[in-house]
This record gives C-alpha cells, sequence and structure tokens, in this order.
C-alpha cells in the first residue's frame, strides 16, 4: 500500500472461498504480529487511489459514473467512515467530466487529491477547496500519475509525461491553498441531458448522411433523424440523451439499418421509407453466469437475419467465451446460436470471426497473448466452418490486427522470440474468410510491431511506418513483387524548448482516387505517385487540447475527420482534402517507384 514507512506497512489482500472474493487489509511492522483487518467493499482498489496514512487510517477513492468520488477511511480499529465528494460545477453549470487521478497525505494529516486538472485540498469535515493546476501542462503533454511530495518547503513535484521522457514540475502547496476556493455541487439534474426535439430543421455535431430507400438519414453521436426531401424538416428516428450509438449496420440494397446504443441491451431496425422501427433483446446464452456483451452487429448474407456477436467472462474467469446468433428479423422464432468459441477477439464480420487462442498457463491481452493458435471462423449463410490458420511453433507472445483490408483479406502481426538469444522477429499472416489459402512471412529486421503504423491496402500491400533516430519516418510499401517502394519524411522543425516535439502517428489510410493519407504529428501528409506533401493542421488543435486518435476518412466529399480531445470530452474538426491539395507544400522524398 502506498504509504508506508521505513518499519510499518499493509498490503490488500482478496481470498477467494465459497464462490465469494473478501478482500481484506494485512498491516504489520517489523518486529510485531501481523494483522488482517476484513474491509466491506471486495473490489480491489487502484494503487494510486489508495493510501496508509501515518496514523494508520487506510483511506480508499472511487469515482463514480456520475464522476463524483466516494472516500472510505477505515481505521485500525475497524471504524469506518464513507463521504461523498460530487463533481464542481463548470463556467456553464454542468457538472465536472475529468477523472480523478490519486490521493496523498500532507504533513499536518489533511489530504491532497488530483482531480481533472485541478488540485483539491481535503481537511476535516471542511469543505473541498479546488485550485486550478492546468498550466503547468504544456500542448502535447499530459499528466504522468507520478508524485513527489516533500513536507519542507511544503510542495508537490508533478509528473509530466512529454513524448518519450518526464518532466516534473513544482507546486508550492501553501500559495495554492491560499488560491483554493470552495466549490458548490452541481444543482440535481443540471447536467441531464436535454430531451431530443422529434422536429428539428437544423442538426448541430458531426454527422454521417446515409441514402436509405431514398430517405436521407442522419447519424449523429446519439441520434438518427431522417427525412424525404431537402424541403422537409427532419424526423427524429430514435435517440438516446447522453448515450451514443454503439454498433451499427447498413442494407443499402433494401433501405435498412441496424443500430444499438451504449445504454441498452437490445438492439433496432429500421426501414425510413416505410417508417418501421422494431426491437430486438440480445440473445441469452444458456451458460450459467456468463456476462456478454454485444460486439458486433450485421445483416446476414441471406438478409433475413441479424448477425449478432456477443462475448463475455464467466464470473471474471479468463479466457473470454465468443458467441454468434442468428436474429430472425421477421420475428419468426428464437436466436440461433452459430459458434460458440474461447479465446481472444481480433475480429468479426459478416463473413467470418477471428480469434486468438492463448496458451492456458499465460494471461491474454490486448497488447500481449501467448498464442497457442489463431482460429478463423468462416461463416456461409446458417452455417460457420471453424479453422486453425496458425500454430506457432515458436514463443508467439503477440498478435495485431493490420487496420485497413483488402476486399474481404486480412492481415495480422505476430511476434515470437526464437529459441536462443532474445532477438525477436515479426511475422505476417495473410488470409480471407472463406479461401483455405494462408500466407504466412517472415518481416525484415526493423520492421514496425505497433498495429497502429501498420496498414493493408486494398490491392493487399503491406504498409507500415518505421521511426528513424533522428525524428523522421520511412514509410514502406511492401509490393507482392518485391520491389521497393514507400516514402522518406524527415521531421518537422520544434522550437519549444519547454515541449516535446509531436511525432505521434494519430491516423493513417487509403483515399478513394489513390494515394494515401497521414495524420503525422500536427501535419496531414499526401503520400501518391508524386513527391510527398504536409499540410498543417496546427492551427485547428485548440489550446489544451490534443489529438484524439479517432480520424475518419469519408470519401464524397472528400475530406478528413479529426478527433479532438478536451478535458469535457471530444471534439471533431473537418478537414477539405481538396484544400489541403492546394495548400500543401513538398516535404520528404518519394522511395521507389509504384
Amino acid at each position: 500500500m502506498k504509504g508506508r514507512d521505513e518499519v510499518r506497512f499493509a498490503a490488500q489482500v482478496t481470498v477467494r472461498a465459497d464462490g465469494k472474493n473478501t478482500r481484506g487489509l494485512l498491516r504489520f511492522h517489523f518486529g510485531g504480529r501481523p494483522e488482517f483487518q476484513r474491509l466491506s467493499e471486495s473490489d480491489t482498489s487502484h494503487y494510486p487511489h489508495s493510501l496508509l496514512t501515518r496514523s494508520g487510517e487506510f483511506v480508499e477513492v472511487r469515482q463514480g459514473e456520475d464522476r463524483s468520488l466516494t472516500m472510505t477511511r477505515t481505521m485500525a480499529a475497524g471504524e469506518e467512515t464513507r463521504t461523498t465528494i460530487p463533481p464542481w460545477t463548470d463556467a456553464r453549470g454542468r457538472r465536472e467530466k475529468g477523472w480523478f487521478q490519486s490521493v496523498g497525505e500532507r504533513a499536518d494529516g489533511s489530504l491532497w487529491l488530483h482531480w481533472a486538472e485541478h488540485l483539491v485540498f481535503v481537511r476535516g469535515n471542511e469543505r473541498p477547496c479546488k485550485v486550478d493546476i492546468s498550466h503547468v501542462l504544456g500542448r502535447g503533454t499530459e499528466w504522468a500519475g507520478a508524485y513527489v511530495y516533500v513536507a519542507r518547503p511544503e510542495g508537490l513535484w508533478v509528473g509530466i509525461e512529454m513524448g518519450g521522457g518526464r518532466d516534473y514540475r513544482f507546486l508550492d502547496m501553501a500559495e495554492l491553498e491560499k488560491r483554493a476556493v470552495p466549490w458548490t455541487p452541481p444543482a440535481p439534474g443540471s447536467d441531464a441531458p436535454a430531451p431530443l426535439p422529434q422536429v428539428a430543421t437544423t442538426l448541430s455535431g458531426q454527422r454521417r448522411t446515409l441514402v436509405l430507400g431514398g430517405v436521407t438519414v442522419s447519424v449523429g453521436d446519439t441520434d438518427m433523424y431522417s427525412r424525404g426531401s431537402g424541403k422537409e424538416a427532419w424526423r427524429l428516428l430514435y435517440g438516446v440523451p447522453g448515450r451514443g450509438i454503439y454498433r451499427m449496420a447498413t442494407d443499402d440494397a433494401a433501405g435498412r439499418l441496424l443500430a444499438s446504443w451504449s445504454a441498452e441491451k437490445e438492439f433496432h431496425l429500421f426501414q425510413p421509407a416505410t417508417g418501421t422501427h422494431e426491437r430486438f433483446p440480445w440473445p441469452v446464452s444458456d451458460i450459467n453466469g456468463l456476462n456478454a456483451g454485444l460486439q458486433g452487429l450485421f445483416f446476414s448474407s441471406d438478409g433475413r437475419h441479424a448477425l449478432v456477436y456477443m462475448s463475455g467472462r464467466v464470473m471474471g474467469r479468463s479466457p473470454d467465451i465468443n458467441e454468434a446468433y442468428l436474429v430472425p428479423l421477421d420475428g419468426g422464432g428464437p436466436p440461433r446460436r452459430l459458434l460458440r468459441i474461447e479465446g481472444q477477439r481480433w475480429h468479426v464480420s459478416p463473413r467470418g470471426a477471428t480469434f486468438v487462442k492463448p496458451n492456458p498457463n499465460h494471461g491474454c491481452t490486448v497488447r500481449q497473448c501467448v498464442v497457442d493458435a489463431i482460429v478463423v471462423v468462416d461463416i456461409d449463410g446458417s452455417r460457420a466452418t471453424e479453422r486453425v490458420i496458425h500454430e506457432p511453433q515458436l514463443h508467439t507472445d503477440y498478435v495485431g490486427l493490420v487496420p485497413g483490408s483488402s476486399a474481404d483479406g486480412l492481415a495480422l502481426l505476430t511476434r515470437h522470440r526464437p529459441a536462443k538469444g532474445m532477438n525477436t522477429s515479426l511475422g505476417l499472416l495473410r488470409f480471407r474468410y472463406g479461401d483455405p489459402a494462408v500466407d504466412y512471412r517472415l518481416l525484415p529486421p526493423g520492421s514496425e510491431s505497433d498495429a497502429g503504423r501498420t496498414f493493408l491496402t486494398r490491392s493487399g500491400e503491406y504498409m507500415e511506418l518505421v521511426a528513424q533516430p533522428e525524428g523522421g519516418l520511412s514509410v514502406r510499401l511492401a509490393r507482392g513483387d518485391g520491389a521497393p517502394t514507400g516514402w522518406d519524411l524527415p521531421a518537422f522543425p520544434h522550437a519549444d524548448r519547454d515541449s516535446a516535439a509531436d511525432r505521434a502517428v494519430h491516423g493513417m489510410g487509403q483515399r478513394q482516387g489513390g494515394g494515401f493519407w497521414l495524420h503525422w504529428g500536427d501535419h496531414l501528409m499526401l503520400l501518391d505517385d508524386g513527391p510527398p506533401r504536409a499540410y498543417s493542421l496546427a492551427r485547428l488543435l485548440p489550446r489544451k487540447a490534443e489529438w484524439a486518435g479517432a480520424d475518419r476518412y469519408e470519401a464524397t466529399p472528400e475530406r478528413l475527420v479529426i478527433g479532438v480531445d478536451r478535458t469535457g470530452g471530444r471534439d471533431f474538426v473537418s478537414v477539405d482534402l481538396a484544400t489541403a491539395e492546394k495548400q500543401a507544400r513538398a516535404w520528404g522524398a518519394r522511395r521507389g517507384a509504384r
């Protein structure tokens, strides 16, 4: 536990008995007898969110979905008190949406909290006070979750992540406490989402436009509206205020739409031309205790069913259990299970699904997994056929899905370690649903293992971005005939000594008319048969914001919708690619010939 000293320690201990978890605090000190103290909350608290004070009090802080904090203080004698601290309101009267970072003890025994971009002082039963510390964050930096408290002179060193390194900024606690002000809890309902209008003449926010059966559908983050012509007002199809559209699929030929919202355990079928709106509950597994959620929603190949992928675990135990169901859209029967497979899900589609079967003696996460086999399930109508496409002969601890696709083809990256030595090798695995042929080849040394820097083109070529020591980027495009091609991009100048240069790749993709786009740092790179060109995006990034890595390409009209993360949420900005073409300047060189 955080808060230990040279002779006094404590550890959280979870004991599982009779199918239930019991959590306790194991207190001990050198020369003394250990004591086990049972705690009322069974879930283990995060290390930065809990503390053992000098007086022996165990403090833990938990944040709810409404962003309020619940602080539980447990004395050595077992007495427990619980206090709820509501988020403060911003200038518009809405509650703070930022996340709680850490808690610590001051020299006088009071507590400090790092909450969103504020430092909060909690002293006994007094009203909490807060002070804004966002001034220590520079552009392209973020909180590191690392703190060093100094008693004399009292201050707090706060860690700041800066590109590939870390810096620390000193906060004078006495000076900050003088400027701290009590906050006013938000009034009941002050941040409740406004109801969606049934009829609207204009729609706001980032939206996508679909034409289904001659009816125009406008899809926002939380709602869908439709209208028959530009002269009509928009009419609400459905929406859940404050809850996003989680999954969506379209059947353009039949003018239909499937959608699911994050707040619900059902999905919806819309046919705007006829005004049809039907609801279907999620399929329920026959496995007791399986806590499954919706992972994929599609129209089946026959058009008469919804193909619904569900995934979850039993009592939190691994591995994941994945199931797919055919749900009749005419209501003519119950859902029928199409497949059940254990393993890490990597891709689902109407044509099939891809899973990694982990070694039973090792855990499996999104970033790392000791692999026993890679399994593909091919779906043909009402039939699902399982096949193994790769069984590693060496210790393989990584599998990553390469973004992009070639028709119905996919690619996976694997990393394995040879029997001797620590050198690792990357392999590229390409395959198609319904096709027994599988292509597996080793990549050359120095290849990139980060799936965020790789791409599979529509023609099946593999593209990767390799960082250069001087800060530049080498774009490699592996053609089928082995001919060398790609682009060399030097680093952009960066004069600000107080911040790290943004050299992250926030997005990449292929353009409809040929060539590629690359969101690199604060620039949009346009790559085609000519020399590479750069278009600055710096003016689109507001102060105290950062690129979200959520870029979306739209072909008609051709534009790039770029996500921007702010403290209170996410916004999107739009870049017209025709304008970018006109204003872009040459930067770097093309290597090889296409």
